[in-house]
């Protein structure tokens, strides 16, 4: 009768293991809608090697509030990331050595905040925001050179391959094309004398998006799928999340000793619980995502009882 026993509780927990696993990293994004993709599908053309600086000038055709650039950076060295920058400038109207504008003040700064897809799909996401006006022109300037940190190209872009939702190109010089401003061994486009070349099919590979940021998607559970744990002995807590997120858990609403800001891989999160209490314990934990397009969330609550352990000193 034991080893029956022993038997059906053994085939329950293996099922129950099975099932956390195929379950515990639900797939979640966050909604975005794109205002401009010169992207191709989200895949590198060609990497650029120039050490000059690049900027391309668009018109705003609605007026449409943006925070977020994905740059395409393909196999480019990511070494530099922290500390790029992507500017949206405003046009001088009278700047550039063809007279047909060039970048000048900054309007806003957009940040680093991650890293996602591999090889020739790899996106340097940019944050920040700014409301554009219908009519407007403005530069998208890359505040450093790719080889501080790299960008992708297209040399020949042709317009169907394009997202131009809310922005175009300056057509008004009679040229079919986008406007390039570049500076030399550059460094700082701020203040900077651009020279800005005759429009040409030549595009930098990024998207201008507004991303509406969700909630991270989090699961807690013990990792043996057990809601009974040992007292003094420890047992691994998990959090499955659906964003790299750094983690904190709590027992009856304090934080488990040595178990916040735990940063999740490979969606998931895990911290060695030791309870030194006998009883019943709510356990939940709190996932707050790397990156800006998810908000923090709680998991729900899981139920575990601390009973004696089973081995005697």
């Amino acid at each position: 009768m034991f080893v029956r026993k022993v038997a059906k509780r053994t085939a329950f927990m293996g099922w129950l293991i099975a099932v956390l696993s195929i379950t515990s990293v639900p797939q979640a994004s966050a909604a975005a809608t794109i205002h401009y993709d010169s992207t191709n599908g989200g895949v590198c053309s060609t990497l650029l090697t120039s050490a000059s600086l690049y900027a391309n000038k668009l018109v705003a055709t609605s007026s449409v509030t943006i925070n977020t650039i994905n740059v395409l950076i393909g196999a480019g060295s990511q070494t530099n990331f922290s500390s790029s920058r992507y500017y949206v400038m405003a046009d001088h109207p009278t700047g550039g050595s063809s007279g047909n504008g060039a970048p000048s003040t900054v309007l806003a700064t957009f940040t680093p905040d991650s890293i996602s897809g591999s090889s020739t799909t790899t996106v340097a996401k940019y944050v920040g925001t700014y409301s554009v006006t219908a009519g407007t022109k403005y530069w998208v300037v890359a505040a450093q050179n790719a080889g501080a940190f790299p960008m992708c190209y297209r040399s020949t872009t042709p317009i169907n391959s394009l997202n131009l939702s809310a922005f175009t190109g300056d057509t008004l010089t009679g040229y079919s094309g986008w406007l390039r401003a570049s500076l030399s061994n550059g460094t700082n486009p701020v203040g900077a004398n651009w020279t800005v070349n005759l429009p040409d099919a030549l595009t930098f590979q990024y998207s201008l998006e507004n991303n509406i940021s969700t909630p991270v998607t989090a699961i807690v559970g013990t990792q043996s799928g057990s809601l009974i744990a040992n007292y003094r002995t420890v047992t691994p807590l998990t959090v499955s999340v659906d964003t790299q997120s750094r983690v904190t858990f709590y027992a009856n609403g304090r934080v488990v000793p040595g178990c916040r800001n735990i940063l999740s891989s490979g969606g998931t999160a895990t911290c060695n619980w030791k309870p030194s209490v006998h009883g019943s314990f709510k356990i939940y934990a709190a996932a707050n995502p790397v990156s800006s397009s998810y908000v923090a969330a709680n998991t729900s609550t899981i139920t575990v009882g601390v009973a004696a352990r089973t081995n005697r000193r």
